[in-house]
């Protein structure tokens, strides 16, 4: 899995410093939810929105970019164990 920028507007992903790709693959890969919420927010790279790209399944699940995806905390959804 993969998790990426794309501008809404024009459909191209974000690939680096004022530069957006129409190809996925050339797109930058964030790694994580609240990494890629908080670089788009402190960047103010505004139309964005977040996409979870599954390369194996050639499917993409678009998020919207909300400030509260700079707290998500993976931890949080793990189960406790004893």
């Amino acid at each position: 899995m993969r998790l990426l920028l794309r501008d809404r507007r024009t459909a191209r992903y974000y690939a680096g410093l004022n530069q957006l790709a129409a190809d996925p693959d050339r797109a930058l890969d964030f790694g994580d939810v609240p990494s890629a919420a908080r670089f788009a927010l402190e960047q103010k790279l505004a139309g964005m929105e977040l996409i979870l790209r599954y390369d194996s399944w050639a499917t993409e699940i678009p998020l919207p970019l909300l400030p509260e995806w700079c707290l998500f905390d993976e931890r949080a959804l793990r189960p406790v164990t004893h």
